[in-house]
């Protein structure tokens, strides 16, 4: 019984160990990458500048007179929506007796 444990402890411990390791197995030539695979680029990809600030944006704020407008717009939209849906919701299920 232990020998079979061990056994399975060396393949569980192998099979980690290939794990590990296998972007270095597909650079090998027999197991490597498919054959319709693209090239990789010469050089690597550079990291994103996380640092750095986006230009300002050259829009204003909407004044309160366009957000009213939007807002009126956005209003009518939804309410011709309903309308043209014209759908109800259900009533509520009717209460059980006793309650």
């Amino acid at each position: 019984m232990t020998a079979r444990v061990a056994g399975i402890a060396l393949l569980l411990l192998a099979a980690a160990a290939v794990a590990g390791c296998t972007s270095t197995l597909s650079n090998l030539p027999i197991v490597g990458e498919p054959d319709k695979l693209p090239q990789r680029p010469d050089t690597p990809a550079s990291y994103p500048a996380v640092h750095d600030m986006p230009a300002p944006r050259d829009t204003k704020p909407l004044t309160e007179a366009d957000r009213k407008k939007l807002e009126d717009e956005l209003v009518a939209a939804r309410n011709k929506q309903e309308a043209d849906t014209n759908t109800t919701p259900p009533p509520p299920p009717p209460k059980p007796p006793g309650q």
